[in-house]
């Protein structure tokens, strides 16, 4: 143990290789024996305005060191002691200590680190050695969205007097941390009930798979050590794998554990199977998230990976990019001979879409294309591609295309990614195919709550002379509120404009607009002309559990906040159409942006004239004429607050997505 942290040295020889001509190699002595396990069952319990942690430490010198230690387990080390990493995306907000398996997370600190209660929290756990220091480590992160129906479902303990091994692991599901109670025998038990629950961990024991069972998301336990497979309970039915009854394992499978989804508490999961009294119910917990994430164009081909950790671990349903030509946040990009563009684009793991309208600067050449084989694309203003991307794969808080053409012109460029997650969201990407009669209807797979449209003025595939593009959505909520903004220039002028439909340029030289109608799963695009246009859309539904509703703000003429109010609901996030001007009103050498706003930051994309624009941080509105920041989101209102702003009123629909 003296000789941890120095370097050996050794040759290795044969008779074929003589230890003279052996090189030396070298080896530093880390003591990875002597590193403490990972801990298991990590948990995490609202208790008032703190946050109480526990979890189970294993001995490594105990023979069945796959099992959470305990009293008679030979400690093996110095003595008893842990550090909590608290953890923010990747950053660490504050370092615990404890000398016992629980720590309590007090509201200062929560204040100081996070603002407020977290929806969700990730920590991490070290067992400490003398020798070396931090052992393996163990990271959980858990959902407070039902803290009142963790707290009812504390009554479990009712299960324990059933005498049910199947129900106590019920329990343990719902992350009250019941298991803990269970003894060695009784989790045998429920191994052996469950056949083979184990298969939810690799090589785990009986206890590490009522383990997974805990907790609502992402257990995390070193790869190769006895017993690490603790497994992710998340969108498993757990308490079906344990022959719970079926309204226990609804409760489980419901992706965030032990009824939080369905609107029960576990206890009233536990009292339906054991026919004992049910506990008082508590309302739905949303598992529907919107979130975003600025992202910057690598500088070469291939795999490209664009990632958030405001998922809080879900894997991605559909994802919409937006990006423009812009390079540097705040700082308008237009250089001869590049072209200054709009992208859009949309994926659900099944189908795809992309539109794109370029303009060169220092020449008249436009150029707008669309089609389904991409989730990115960009051609200069001659037709020739820039960009082209195809969806890979969606995983826990990321997503990943492939780039198979990337122009140096495009290298780094910026743009942001909108992010549709959980078990109650519903998604479809498509194209809404036109007719020639102006008016055309899809059905989808379900009723949509709302559509998200990138369209260029296009009614087939493939790129045409013209720079002409708009960005827009409409609700399905019974008000018909519907937006979009619009660009087009042709010969190297143009104009643009925000308009109170859905599509449609309304500009020179052939104005129209789309007006967007619902009725069940059909989607219904109506043109204000006889002519054919496609309609890209990217739809969503969360059955109710996460709401969109739209608004509109006017930027001031000088510098102040802006409130939206009468919303509904309390914003948790929102996405903002930031256009030229008045509604209606055409402004002429214009352009438009996209950008969105959260408690946390915010982003944006555009173009104007010639010059693309973005900010990594807020609202970048019409190449800096105005900059709009996250203020507030309360009970049914949002505020926006601009540090400046000048002469120019313009009108900025937006959708909110909050509960």
């Amino acid at each position: 143990m003296t000789k941890l942290g120095n370097d050996i040295f050794y040759k290795a020889a044969s008779d074929a290789f003589p230890i003279t001509s052996a090189p030396t190699e070298s080896q530093t002595l880390v003591g990875r024996a002597e590193m403490p396990f990972p801990p298991l069952h990590l948990n995490a319990v609202i208790d008032g305005s703190d946050i109480d942690l526990s979890w189970d430490w294993r001995s490594r010198l105990y023979a069945g060191s796959i099992l959470p230690g305990s009293d008679n387990s030979p400690l093996g080390e110095a003595a008893l002691e842990f550090e909590i990493d608290i953890m923010n995306g990747s950053t660490v907000k504050r370092t615990l200590t404890a000398t016992t398996n629980s720590k309590t997370y007090l509201d200062a600190d929560i204040t100081t680190d996070f603002g407020s209660m977290p929806d969700d929290l990730t920590f991490r756990v070290y067992q400490i050695s003398a020798l070396v220091g931090r052992g393996y480590v163990a990271e959980k992160t858990i959902s407070f969205g039902g803290a009142g129906s963790v707290g009812a479902a504390s009554g479990v303990g009712a299960a324990a007097a059933v005498g049910q091994a199947g129900i106590a692991a019920v329990g343990a599901a719902s992350g009250v941390g019941a298991a803990t109670g269970v003894s060695a025998a009784a989790s045998a038990s429920v191994g052996a009930s469950s056949g083979a629950a184990s298969a939810s961990a690799t090589g785990a024991s009986v206890a590490d798979a009522t383990a997974a069972a805990s907790g609502t998301s992402t257990s995390a336990a070193v790869a190769g050590l006895p017993g690490d497979g603790a497994g992710d309970a998340t969108g498993s039915s757990t308490a079906q794998a344990v022959g719970a009854s079926a309204a226990a394992a609804t409760a489980s499978s419901a992706g965030f554990g032990a009824a939080l989804a369905v609107g029960a508490s576990a206890a009233a999961s536990v009292g339906s199977a054991a026919g004992t009294s049910t506990a008082s119910g508590a309302s739905p917990v949303p598992d529907a998230v919107v979130s975003f994430a600025n992202f910057q164009l690598p500088s070469a081909t291939g795999n490209f990976t664009i990632s958030t950790s405001t998922l809080g671990g879900k894997t991605p349903k559909m994802v919409v990019f937006c990006l423009s030509n812009a390079e540097v946040s705040e700082v308008g990009h237009g250089v001869t001979p590049e072209d200054a563009f709009h992208m859009f684009g949309a994926a659900d793991g099944t189908n795809q879409w992309a539109a794109a309208a370029s303009t060169e600067s220092g020449s008249n050449n436009d150029r707008r294309t669309y089609n389904t084989t991409n989730c990115m694309i960009v051609t200069d203003g001659v037709g020739t591609t820039y960009l082209a991307a195809t969806f890979v794969s969606f995983a826990a808080n990321q997503v990943t295309i492939n780039i198979g053409t990337l122009n140096a012109e495009l290298y780094l460029k910026r743009g942001f990614a909108m992010f549709f997650a959980g078990a109650d969201c519903q998604v479809e990407v498509g194209v809404i195919q036109g007719e020639t009669d102006g008016a055309a209807t899809k059905t989808l797979g379900f009723t949509p709550e709302g559509l998200l449209i990138g369209q260029t003025d296009r009614s087939a595939e493939g790129h045409v002379d013209r720079c002409s593009i708009t960005f827009g959505f409409a609700l399905n909520d019974g008000s018909a509120t519907q937006y979009d903004v619009a660009r087009d220039l042709g010969s190297g002028t143009g104009e643009a404009r925000v308009n109170n439909k859905a599509a449609g340029l309304a500009v020179a030289p052939s104005p129209h607009t789309c007006t967007v109608s619902f009725s069940g799963a059909d989607v219904t695009a109506t043109w204000s002309a006889a002519i054919e246009r496609d309609i890209p859309y990217a739809a969503w539904s969360f059955g109710g559990h996460l709401t969109a509703k739209a608004g509109t703000i006017t930027t001031p003429t000088s510098p102040g906040q802006v409130t939206a109010s009468g919303l509904g609901i309390t914003p948790a996030s929102a996405l903002f159409l930031t256009g030229a001007g008045a509604v209606n009103t055409t402004v002429a050498g214009a352009g438009f942006g996209v950008g969105w706003l959260t408690a946390a930051g915010g982003g944006s994309m555009g173009c104007l004239s010639k010059t693309g624009y973005c900010s990594t941080t807020r609202l970048n509105i019409s190449n800096g004429a105005d900059f709009g920041e996250f203020e507030a989101f309360a009970s049914g209102s949002l505020t926006v607050d601009f540090p400046t702003a000048d002469a120019t009123a313009r009108l900025l629909p937006f959708i909110a997505f909050g509960t």
